[in-house]
């Protein structure tokens, strides 16, 4: 087709000779399809560019896969497999990169998450995706403790002792004790914090339900602690 032929004529560089780059000498090592061009390989967004000459045809090509699709691209591989300046084509090819997210750009779709090869000299290259968390990771809050209750400030020992020692009790017999307890003594000011206006009654009650917990532990906990943790 006419458009193949057009192609083709790009392809024709008249003077085109093998130039080793710089920085690669005799025996050292060579990026095909670059040294065969003369290009000081430059390397842009992570992307190994082509030279003036060759990114004609490349930009060209990309222009007619982007319009006319996957097909004509198979159509130009097989009648120029014998042509280097398209071996641009091949995946393995140092420029193929540049030319895919020329499609794409042209398309106006993301570059192609493509590795660009680096040409001797230019450094070593790899290519760079951005992954964007399209969610936050909360951070998990950790488990209440259930058999810790802290010890309020300012509390002479006495009066510790005589609430956590009627928190024990009323863990253990129940509300009726409670309610007894808080009858008997209800004129003694060292067991005002029976009383719920008091400041240390939110601590009485903490004791009492961690106390609970632990004469009556929730099913299967004895099961999964470890076997030194059993009494004698």
């Amino acid at each position: 087709s006419r458009t193949l032929q057009a192609l083709a004529m790009l392809a024709v560089v008249p003077g085109s000779s093998a130039v080793t780059p710089a920085g690669a000498g005799p025996g050292g090592p060579v990026v095909p399809g670059v040294s065969s061009l003369g290009h000081a390989a430059t390397v842009k967004d992570g992307v190994l560019q082509p030279p003036a000459d060759l990114q004609g045809i490349i930009d060209k090509t990309a222009q007619f896969v982007a319009r006319n699709g996957p097909e004509f691209e198979s159509r130009i591989l097989k009648n120029e497999q014998s042509n280097p300046k398209f071996g641009f084509l091949n995946s393995s090819d140092p420029f193929h990169p540049y030319y895919r997210n020329k499609i794409s750009e042209l398309r106006g779709d993301a570059p192609a998450a493509e590795t660009a090869v680096a040409a001797p000299g230019a450094g070593e290259v790899s290519a760079q995706a951005t992954v964007k968390s399209g969610f936050k990771v909360a951070p998990l809050e950790p488990p209440k403790a259930l058999y810790t209750v802290p010890r309020p400030v300012g509390v002479v020992p006495l009066d510790l002792d005589t609430i956590q020692l009627s928190a024990q009790f009323v863990a253990r017999n129940g509300r009726p004790f409670l309610t007894g307890l808080a009858n008997r003594e209800s004129k003694n000011p060292q067991f005002d914090f029976l009383k719920p206006t008091h400041f240390l009654f939110p601590y009485f009650t903490s004791l009492v339900d961690a106390y609970s917990k632990c004469l009556a532990p929730p099913e299967g906990l004895r099961e999964r602690l470890p076997p030194h943790s059993a009494g004698p």
